[in-house]
């Protein structure tokens, strides 16, 4: 996954400034899933793309080269101010568990993204 941004670490409720992967750094799924579960992290803005293993890496900027160009990746988050969380994703029955978890869990205006609203002119924070 592609990592840009700044996180700070939070170790027994201290923040220490502390990168969370360096940045356009690439992490196998399963360690980055590693990270997640063991530490606890303070997100502010947060840039990842996923893609499938073993798959070229190529920083994707825009919907048009995610979407539509011979783009591997599958998935797209962009966090911004610790709470705005954009998630373009490429399979339809991710999209919905998304979205079903996102509503389960009372996250404010959840909306799905489409060509009609969709105001974002890159995929960057």
């Amino acid at each position: 996954m592609e990592n840009e941004g700044r996180n700070l670490f939070c170790n027994r409720w201290e923040l220490n400034d502390q990168e969370f992967f360096k940045d356009n750094s690439v992490v196998e799924g399963a360690v980055f899933a590693n990270h997640l579960k063991t530490n606890q992290y303070y997100t502010i803005f947060v840039e990842l793309q996923a893609y499938p293993f073993g798959q070229a890496v190529d920083l994707v900027q825009t919907y048009e080269e995610f979407e539509f160009v011979d783009s591997d990746y599958e998935l797209v988050l962009l966090l911004a101010d610790s709470s705005y969380v954009s998630i373009y994703c490429k399979d339809r029955n991710v999209i919905e568990k998304l979205f079903i978890n996102a509503l389960k869990n009372d996250s404010e205006e959840v909306q799905l993204i489409t060509d009609d609203n969709d105001t974002r002119t890159g995929l960057t924070v």
